[in-house]
């Protein structure tokens, strides 16, 4: 055997083996997980999935792993094997575990705001990466089909599982509103919009969250009058309602003081009715959430005071991320 033809085997053999190299990837990876999944020790850790999508097993030994592009090796694997069509969660916790048959853990985290997560061939070859992409709480970026699709963003993260969810182009963002929360001493048009034009926007005026499944309203029942005394009779059920709203033309917000009290006129006291004898002030409350094919955004909240004027004492501050109010 000449050199020549010794050195085309080893080209092929190498090739082969980086062939196979390819067969895996980083299919899904959560960077901010707060209830998703859990770790051995109960902690909710980061987490990065390796998909093996080839019809050979691999043995992971000496692979690295990383969230710097810079330091493919900041973490090694051990003498692992991932098996055709095979799953593997890695935490990335910061913990460091690397023994056979346990869980795996890096050691490093993946920060929320978005790292690039890169899978390395002991040769020094990259074999996959993912892309750096800021998430929010429990929303997972990932391929699909597995190994070898698109990345696309999961509202319902599948760790050791395949990306059968739907997947979404972009992150669901909550409505936006047309006035931010205040005090108004006119009524005004309050318009909310969605940059998808395709979302489904569902707000609510009376307290409750929105909800695509509550168009038609829910009714629950409470009492304004309780025993006081042994043997005595409660008071009779009331009834009320709560409804979520399909957004279809701008809302018309208005002064609500002279509108019947449904939250101040439920009492709860035992003797005697404790309800305020007039007809208190109110504000308005609009809480909105967009919907993209059926996946639900963060809801978006604003509260409205509408008075020709203030005729407390005390000033109305609204906190600056719309969705707490103190007075």
């Amino acid at each position: 055997m000449n050199k020549i033809t010794l050195i085309r085997i080893l080209f092929v053999l190498l090739f082969f083996n980086f062939g196979k190299a390819q067969q895996i990837a980083v299919n899904e990876v959560m960077s901010s997980n707060s209830s998703t999944i859990a770790d051995e020790d109960g902690d909710y850790e980061d987490w990065i999935e390796i998909y093996n999508y080839g019809n050979v097993a691999v043995n992971l030994d000496g692979y690295g792993l990383s969230d710097d592009p810079n330091t493919p090796f900041k973490w090694v694997f051990p003498a692992v094997t991932i098996a055709p069509n095979q799953y593997m969660l890695i935490w990335a916790s910061d913990k460091n575990r690397t023994v056979v048959g346990a869980p795996l853990h890096t050691n490093f985290k993946i920060s929320s705001s978005g790292e690039n997560i890169v899978l390395t061939h002991p040769n020094g070859t990259l074999v996959d990466q993912a892309p750096s992409q800021a998430l929010e709480d429990n929303v997972s970026i990932g391929r699909q089909p597995d190994g070898t699709g698109p990345w696309l963003f999961f509202y319902t993260a599948t760790p050791n599982q395949p990306n059968t969810g739907t997947g979404l182009t972009s992150l669901l963002t909550p409505p936006v509103f047309s006035h931010n929360s205040g005090y108004y001493s006119n009524s005004f048009t309050l318009n909310i919009s969605h940059p998808n034009p395709s979302a489904v926007i569902i707000y609510t005026v009376d307290g409750s969250e929105p909800n695509i499944n509550n168009l038609g309203g829910t009714t629950f029942q409470y009492k304004n009058q309780y025993p006081y005394e042994i043997g005595s009779a409660p008071g009779p059920f009331l009834t009320e309602t709560y409804i979520s709203n399909t957004y279809t033309t701008p809302l018309t917000v208005t002064d609500r003081s002279n509108e019947p009290d449904r939250l101040a006129n439920k009492n709860t006291r035992q003797h005697p009715i404790y309800v305020p004898l007039v007809s208190v002030r109110k504000g308005t409350v609009v809480k909105a959430r967009a919907y993209i094919e059926g996946i639900a955004s963060p809801i978006e909240s604003k509260s409205y005071f509408v008075w020709p004027s203030n005729p407390y004492q005390i000033p109305v501050n609204f906190a600056s991320n719309s969705r707490k109010l103190s007075i």
